[in-house]
């Protein structure tokens, strides 16, 4: 392997790194309102929050400026903007909105980074009352994903469940181990255009 292939897999990797760490660092938040105290509801809201994540982020590969447009035009209200710009044409940018629903309200996020060739871009959302186990089980009987790979956070408190798609996109489900509060995301990586 040369050492540009090398390299490209490392940005990629790196790209791809923390896009998965500010989707934990969501996680995490989501989890800790917990404790504030979230809001009860009937057991159709992980339902619920399954079929708007299909609505939302598994119409097609995952895409910033699709989402941002497609939430504009719902006149969602922004929760929060983050971008920056590290040079060469590299940057990272989110963006999330509070979308209510009939079950209670719910963030919906999109994310892209660009670094070199390679752009990797999401969709999600994130919840801080949905039970992670009831949305894995919903997407499983529901959806064509295959089989997933699992791990647990060192202190046991968080799992990440990942299906890889045939097309090579991900699904990326974190919640909280014991309790509410979950964030899942399609993930699509890609050789950016120039």
């Amino acid at each position: 392997m040369s050492s540009k292939m090398k390299n490209e897999d490392r940005d990629s990797s790196n790209i791809f790194s923390i896009l998965l760490k500010r989707m934990s660092m969501a996680t995490i938040l989501l989890a800790g309102w917990v404790f504030v105290g979230a809001p009860a509801y009937a057991n159709g809201r992980n339902a619920a929050l399954a079929n708007d994540f299909k609505f939302f982020c598994m119409r097609g590969t995952p895409s910033y400026e699709s989402l941002d447009a497609y939430a504009s035009a719902l006149k969602l209200p922004i929760k929060k903007d983050l971008s920056r710009d590290m040079g060469h044409r590299d940057r990272l940018r989110s963006r999330s909105w509070t979308v209510g629903s009939d079950t209670g309200p719910y963030e919906l996020a999109a994310a892209e980074a660009t670094q070199g060739d390679v752009k990797v871009e999401t969709c999600g959302i994130g919840s801080a009352d949905g039970n992670g186990n009831e949305i894995r089980a919903d997407l499983t009987a529901h959806s064509n994903f295959g089989s997933s790979q699992d791990s647990v956070s060192p202190d046991g408190q968080i799992k990440t469940v990942v299906w890889t798609l045939s097309s090579g996109e991900r699904i990326v489900l974190t919640h909280a181990i014991t309790g509410p509060g979950f964030y899942l995301s399609h993930v699509e990586k890609s050789l950016r255009s120039k």
